[in-house]
């Protein structure tokens, strides 16, 4: 068993610019109340600077947005992300079982996100 859990930290629905290379493929990214777990997650599974084989080991990823956990996803692989350097992950939405009851719905165990959205959570400190 993965011994951390990765954490994204979202910010509020934003659209893209299609001008930046890329971003094309993403027409928005981020996190608004009452958008459906699965439109979430397909918004937000791209373009991360993630540790690929870090975040395939971990096997799960929380998403927060206004310092709570609001997606809850089984990691079933990653893969190169739309922009140089970027991983997307790859995986399903949770909406039962022991390690969505743990998180969805609690508040973030970030007091901080990193610049980049992307933290790693102990699961022995959770």
């Amino acid at each position: 068993m993965a011994s951390e859990i990765l954490h994204l930290h979202l910010s509020k629905l934003t659209e893209s610019d299609p001008a930046v290379p890329g971003r094309e493929v993403i027409p928005c990214w981020g996190w608004r109340e009452g958008l459906a777990d699965d439109v979430v997650f397909a918004l937000n599974r791209w373009n991360w600077r993630i540790d690929a084989a870090r975040t395939h080991t971990a096997g799960y990823a929380i998403f927060e947005a206004e310092k709570r956990i609001v997606l809850v996803a089984q990691v079933e692989g990653v893969t190169d992300g739309p922009e140089e350097g970027t991983h997307s992950i790859v995986g399903r939405v949770l909406t039962s079982g022991p390690v969505y009851d743990q998180w969805f719905g609690k508040p973030s165990p970030i007091a901080r996100p990193s610049t980049q959205g992307v933290n790693w959570v102990s699961l022995q400190e959770a």
